[in-house]
């Protein structure tokens, strides 16, 4: 049997891309990835976006309607990380290989690519008067939108006072001092001066406290901020965090979902809204009202088998892992729909 060179193969498919990407429009392609998974919940008035791994979801909560984003020219990457709001009411969506999307209250859209070059990948982003501030797994960045003639980040912080990593998780804004969740605890920003002002270059401006755990999420309670090393939120009042698949209230067990828990939004309003890592999301009213929303698409990530049938449908398999999760199986896809079929289903039947 003939070997092939692995090398010359990759060499010769990187080739055909560029041959492709040079001939054929950028915006003609379409990428699809898992849907499944959310990042990232932002629930504004009756609109509730969703950052998952496929792209961007809007839920209208007025109508019960969703829509489904995922543009290769608004998301290059499709797994998006993070969410916030300017005070311009444009929506901010950063992904996890650092590509920074603005999306206007008009529907226009511009795509920054600066993060994604420097090797910076988005963990979070916080929207504070004309700057966005963005954490990741190289430090925090200051992003200016209003420069001209171009948004660009104008401060980075690579090393945070005196912690060996520089990721940061989670950032925050609170009576006006930036604070920064990391794998070894928490930072405040004590510089004398402010945000904008702070020279990022000098280790000092930062108090740092060392915790156990990463800090992975900040909760206003009562008042105060406090670093949480479990997703949290405040909702009806009340305390409430997420460990594993469960929901606790006032440190009680209150709720267990199928999927473990990585997002969880609630804007005062009578819902929590929360985001999983293998059942999409859902809204509940913190006693026995429980709705989940699925996001049609693709289920799984990692794919074994393409096959076009005669009708020109196109079917994918899974890697199958034992016991075989519900998102793991066979799917048909038209063109417009993605039907889940049953693992043993005969590709083309």
């Amino acid at each position: 049997m003939k070997r092939f060179n692995k090398n010359h193969v990759l060499r010769t498919s990187l080739l055909l891309l560029i041959s492709c990407t040079t001939i054929f429009s950028f915006s003609r392609f379409t990428n699809f990835s898992s849907t499944i998974t959310i990042n990232d919940i932002l629930v504004d008035g009756s609109i509730v976006y969703a950052a998952t791994t496929g792209g961007l979801f809007i839920f209208d909560k007025s109508t019960g309607e969703g829509e489904f984003v995922k543009d290769i020219r608004k998301f290059p990457d499709l797994e998006l990380s993070s969410l916030c709001k300017d005070r311009k009411n444009s929506l901010w969506i950063g992904s996890n290989r650092g590509y920074l999307t603005k999306i206007a209250e008009d529907g226009d859209f511009e795509v920054y690519s600066s993060y994604i070059t420097a090797g910076w990948k988005i963990n979070d982003l916080y929207c504070h008067d004309s700057y966005l501030i963005v954490g990741s797994n190289r430090g925090c960045s200051i992003f200016n939108p209003e420069k001209k003639p171009r948004p660009e980040a104008f401060k980075n912080a690579e090393k945070i006072g005196n912690f060996e990593s520089p990721v940061v998780n989670v950032v925050a804004v609170f009576n006006d001092i930036l604070y920064l969740g990391c794998e070894s605890g928490f930072a405040a920003l004590d510089s004398g001066e402010t945000i904008e002002k702070s020279n990022f270059y000098d280790q000092s401006i930062w108090k740092t406290r060392k915790t156990d755990k990463p800090v992975i999420d900040w909760l206003v309670h009562n008042n105060s901020l406090q670093a949480m090393n479990t997703i949290a939120t405040s909702f009806q009042d009340n305390l409430t965090h997420a460990s594993g698949k469960k929901v606790y209230i006032n440190n009680v067990e209150a709720l267990e979902l199928p999927s473990d828990i990585i997002s969880l939004a609630s804007n005062g309003d009578q819902y929590c809204w929360i985001g999983t890592r293998e059942n999409y999301f859902y809204r509940w009213d913190g006693k026995e009202q429980l709705d989940q929303y699925e996001i049609r698409g693709l289920t799984f990530k990692y794919i074994n088998h393409l096959h076009v049938d005669r009708k020109g449908k196109l079917w994918l398999m899974p890697a199958f892992n034992k016991p075989i999760n519900w998102h793991e199986r066979i799917i048909r896809y038209n063109g417009e729909t993605w039907e889940l079929m049953d693992h043993k289903a005969r590709l083309g039947s």
